[in-house]
């Protein structure tokens, strides 16, 4: 029903009182009708002083229909007939990992989903599937439901979304609640027992692993990770669940995870990421510390006690003025609010400890768990690198504090150990079996003798990481890295840390920046990488297009001299993610190719 006005109404008029467009809200949630066109909504001023006139017809049960310059309403139709059923969302900026995964999390619990990015992406496709409705793209009139015209209960914005964004705007002036991702995970996880695992590295793959041990042993957890995990339900990034719990990969970009309140939080490292927003290494411990300060009262910090960046942390809950300065690693008496520190790592100072660290048959790590000097359970991974190994470990320590947990009654020192021994093995064993997550040294092909994995490495801890980790597989392989910078500022700041990072490999291939949400202000290039770059030989190839070509014929070039087989890494967290498949096609479907103009070998 649209009458008098040749435009279909939406929403109101930008330049209408607030305090009336509040009640238009209300209005449309209890089955206003049409509004005007987006576009057209500056021509119009809505008379708000005449639409609360009705009320009494409202709370009827009558449908409101609003038109440029009068109001009515109509009996035909009634509220039960709203189309909208349920609480709805809408998330802008739904193609990046965190808020796609809340987005599919939404879905999954029962949500009406929408929402918007700058582009059209795999991930919009997949949510789409998902049942979401999705745009490439920011326009306003995406708030609004296509069939009903609704706007939804609640706006999520990515903290990626620059000022000025018309769907935020246009929220804003509809009343509807806008929330940044913290603070939407504040809300959703009110209520459980929350487990949030945090880090300036290694939080996704420790999140998925925790999950999949404390789903596997069980207990009917909801979980939140920031990349797809395999062994997920239908390989997603969410599980969702109808327990207490909740395991949440916590971020520190823009401060997000200061909104959460952890009963149990993981701190797996401290480093100096996300330049763009923290000026120094210092400002990332101190949010880190403001993190950890956040803990529920009788809960615990469980951090890696390896480095300095994380070790800090092990006396946040102490109070010096009463403790004389003494620090307890185990436990801080100090914290009136009997919150305890447990830390874990290499290192013998630690309260938990991996052991006889050893490459096994699957190409992974065998280890041995000591807790206390006592030994508690054999480990088995799949996945190479001394970061799995911590990673693991972590997770063997929350699964045997939360084992204690459950029990709900005081033990004695031989119950308490048995009782972590069982839990420590039984972690194990899911741990022996746990295969990966998306872009964390996944293996896409092999091709003509070379072996392609890909990760998300953009930051020089990550990428001695990783390449420490190929290199434990493939010892006596030639190993080539295609990296991709992730941000100029990254990239500014970072740079002298690049240099020795790629030390590990044989030859290294540089792509242009990926500049992201970034103008390149800092006048810098992936060229300047290869300047400083110590150690392989390295060569800057602006577009990933040139890299596949150049690639393509150098190894069928390796093949065709029978040269040994390449282990090749496509690395960072941009669109590098498609080299790898895009030089499997290429290199499965044409002969050996003419040599690119300029190639020479290095």
């Amino acid at each position: 029903m649209k009458v008098g006005c040749p435009f279909d109404v939406r929403i109101p008029a930008l330049n209408s009182p607030v305090e009336y467009n509040l009640e238009v809200r209300n209005l449309l949630k209890v089955g206003a009708g049409p509004f005007v066109r987006w576009k057209n909504l500056k021509s119009y001023k809505l008379q708000g002083t005449q639409l609360f006139n009705d009320s009494d017809k409202i709370r009827s049960g009558h449908r409101v229909v609003w038109s440029c310059s009068n109001w009515r309403s109509y009996s035909e139709t009634k509220l039960g007939e709203n189309p909208t059923t349920g609480p709805s969302v809408h998330f802008i900026g739904i193609g990046g990992s965190g808020l796609s995964a809340l987005a599919l999390l939404a879905l999954k619990q029962g949500w009406k989903v929408s929402g918007s990015d700058c582009s059209s992406s795999e991930r919009l496709e997949l949510l789409e599937k998902a049942g979401a409705r999705v745009h490439g793209g920011h326009v306003a009139e995406q708030l609004l439901d296509e069939s009903s015209n609704l706007p939804p209960d609640a706006v999520v914005v990515s903290s990626a979304i620059p000022a000025g964004n018309v769907e935020v705007e246009a929220a804003q002036a509809l009343g509807i609640p806008v929330y940044k991702r913290g603070e939407w995970l504040a809300r959703i996880t009110d209520g459980y027992e929350l487990l949030a695992v945090a880090g300036s590295h290694g939080k996704s793959s420790t999140t998925a692993m925790l999950a999949t041990v404390l789903r596997s042993l069980g207990q009917d957890i909801t979980a939140v990770v920031g990349a797809d995990v395999p062994q997920f339900p239908d390989c997603a990034s969410v599980i969702t669940g109808r327990g207490r719990r909740f395991v949440l990969e916590a971020d520190e970009y823009d401060g997000c995870f200061l909104r959460l309140a952890p009963s149990l939080a993981v701190v797996t490292t401290v480093d100096w990421e996300h330049v763009d927003i923290f000026p120094d290494e210092a400002s990332v411990r101190k949010i880190f510390r403001e993190f950890v300060k956040r803990i529920k009262p009788g809960g615990t910090l469980v951090v890696c006690g390896d480095s300095a960046g994380t070790k800090h942390l092990s006396t946040a809950f102490t109070n010096y003025e009463e403790c004389n300065g003494v620090v307890e690693t185990t436990k801080s008496h100090c914290d009136g609010l009997s919150r305890q520190v447990v830390t874990y790592g290499l290192g013998k100072g630690n309260d938990w400890q991996a052991v006889m660290l050893t490459p096994n048959v699957q190409g992974g790590t065998t280890y041995v768990v000591v807790h206390s000097g006592r030994p508690m359970a054999r480990v088995n991974l799949q996945l190479p690198g001394t970061h799995y190994v911590l990673n693991s470990l972590a997770v063997i320590v929350v699964a045997t504090l939360l084992a204690i947990q459950d029990t709900g009654k005081r033990l004695s020192n031989d119950e308490s150990f048995s009782a972590m021994k069982r839990a420590a093995e039984a972690a194990a064993g899911v741990l022996g079996q746990f295969t990966g997550i998306r872009r964390r040294f996944e293996f896409v092909g092999k091709v003509n003798g070379c072996v392609i994995y890909d990760d998300y490495a953009h930051h020089p801890t990550e990428v001695r990481a990783v390449l420490q980790a190929t290199r434990q597989r493939f010892d006596q392989q030639p190993i080539w890295v295609v990296f991709q910078p992730h941000t100029y500022s990254r990239l500014a700041k970072l740079l002298h840390d690049f240099a020795p990072a790629f030390s590990a490999a044989d030859r290294v291939i540089v792509s242009e920046v990926y500049s992201a949400r970034e103008e390149n202000t800092w006048n810098i290039s992936g060229a300047h990488l290869v300047d400083v770059l110590t150690g392989p030989p390295a060569i800057f190839i602006p577009t990933l297009d040139e890299v596949v070509k150049r690639l393509s014929w150098e190894l069928s070039v390796y093949k065709s001299v029978g040269s040994q087989g390449v282990i090749l890494l496509t690395l960072g967290a941009g669109d590098i993610t498609e080299v790898g498949y895009a030089l499997l096609q290429e290199l499965s479907t044409k002969p050996l190719r003419q040599k690119p103009d300029d190639t020479v070998l290095v």
